[in-house]
């Protein structure tokens, strides 16, 4: 992999929208200050995602284990086929949409329901309903699950900590949570644009179950 230093730091790079573009063109790796670096380019990318001296204990294989393979370290058809997915789910446009159509009902709600109440644990208790809320809509699950998805997401957030943590809890919640999406389909709540739809219709077109 080709090698630039660069002297800018980390922190000043990442406080631009797009800082990946300030980097320069003439290679693939990038040394920042602090030790850091910055790898662009397809090529290199695969090469440092496969490198042993670089993922033997990166947050991405740890992971990788616990989730099974993503758009981020699949290649070939695999890749193609998780942005078919994602791609209208997550476009620009529908983003702005989530933000217009879902975030102020969810914010309202949750408004109206801790109108008059006390309390010193705001965050665990409210405070992911929201962010949950547009997970369930978005997924096309029943959003009553949020409070659920939300006790059993915590652990795995550990996951893409450095240094990771892998526990037994976490791969029995990634069960857990799979079960539930599971029980998910066949009440077919899930709005004809939601992930789950669109995973059933994939399903169809290619015959599969």
């Amino acid at each position: 992999m080709p090698l630039v230093a660069t002297a800018e730091s980390p922190a000043s790079l990442l406080t631009r929208p797009y800082w990946y573009r300030y980097l320069s063109a003439r290679a693939d790796v990038h040394r920042l200050d602090d030790g850091l670096f910055a790898v662009t380019g397809n090529a290199a990318v695969q090469e440092a995602l496969a490198h042993p001296a670089i993922v033997a204990d990166h947050p991405l294989k740890a992971s990788a284990r616990a989730f099974g393979p993503n758009v981020l370290d699949a290649d070939g058809p695999s890749h193609r086929a998780f942005r078919a997915l994602l791609a209208p789910i997550l476009s620009a446009g529908r983003i702005a949409e989530y933000k217009q159509a879902l975030m102020p009902g969810l914010i309202h709600s949750l408004v109206d329901s801790i109108a008059g109440i006390e309390t010193d644990d705001f965050h665990n208790s409210f405070a992911h309903r929201v962010p949950y809320g547009i997970v369930c809509t978005i997924l096309g699950v029943d959003t009553s699950l949020e409070r659920r998805f939300h006790r059993l997401t915590r652990p795995l957030a550990r996951l893409l900590d450095y240094p990771t943590e892998e526990t037994d809890e976490t791969h029995a919640n990634v069960s857990e949570l799979l079960r539930l999406i599971e029980e998910q389909r066949p009440a077919r709540t899930a709005g004809a644009r939601s992930l789950l739809e669109t995973i059933e219709r994939t399903r169809n077109r290619k015959g599969s179950h």
